[in-house]
């Protein structure tokens, strides 16, 4: 199934048309790129109640490229290392752009996730060689306020990130949910009383029975 994902021009093997998907929190593409060793991520925090479909990362072939892997994560009290797996995505290296972009990572199950309940990301290329490696766009002039890199061994990088976006398909707050329910009822009272309103003034005419000519 192939999913749309709005705000950025992306690649995927796997995604599913679903207008409801969001971008939640992003860092632009930076003027640097590196390949990364397995284990490499992402700390991030999400700003709203929903789902984490995917994610989308800035990659440039090196060589033929790697098989790629995308793990989510939990973290531990204090966000000082990674806890439970929670989520993950994998895209072979043929469906990476030659000339680089972004590659939307299609997780195979939703995560569930909240604002300010941060959650990390790793990659990981156990096809990597000399003849093909992956090379992660990533920033240290535009700092992102809700995570950093960091490398293996959850060795953080505070001045850095990843080029990175997070897809959510959005859960109304439950405050919204009542609103909504208000609303509906409201309409549905007004539509009633206009009916019972017509029906009072205009009354149904009686049956009579048409005369018929022989």
């Amino acid at each position: 199934m192939k999913r749309m994902i709005p705000a950025l021009a992306i690649v995927s093997a796997s995604c599913a048309t679903a207008a409801s998907i969001v971008v939640d929190v992003s860092q632009p593409s930076g003027p640097s790129f590196a390949d990364y060793g397995d284990g490499t991520g992402q700390i991030f925090t999400p700003t709203i109640n929903g789902y984490l479909e995917g994610v989308s990362l800035y990659i440039t072939k090196g060589g033929s490229g790697a098989d790629t892997t995308v793990t989510i994560y939990t973290l531990t009290s204090g966000a000082s290392g990674l806890k439970d797996v929670v989520g993950t995505a994998s895209l072979l290296k043929a469906n990476l752009p030659a000339s680089g972009g972004w590659v939307y990572f299609d997780l195979v199950s939703p995560v569930a996730q909240a604002p300010g309940s941060p959650l990390a990301f790793t990659v990981s290329t156990p096809t990597s060689g000399a003849s093909g490696y992956n090379n992660y766009w990533y920033s240290s002039t535009n700092p992102y306020s809700g995570g950093s890199l960091f490398s293996s061994g959850f060795r953080v990088s505070p001045s850095a990130d990843f080029a990175f976006a997070t897809h959510v398909s959005p859960v109304p707050e439950p405050g919204s949910l009542v609103a909504l329910g208000i609303s509906i009822t409201g309409m549905l009272t007004i539509r009633n009383r206009r009916a019972e309103q017509e029906r009072t003034e205009c009354p149904a005419s009686p049956t009579t029975a048409i005369p018929t000519t022989i």
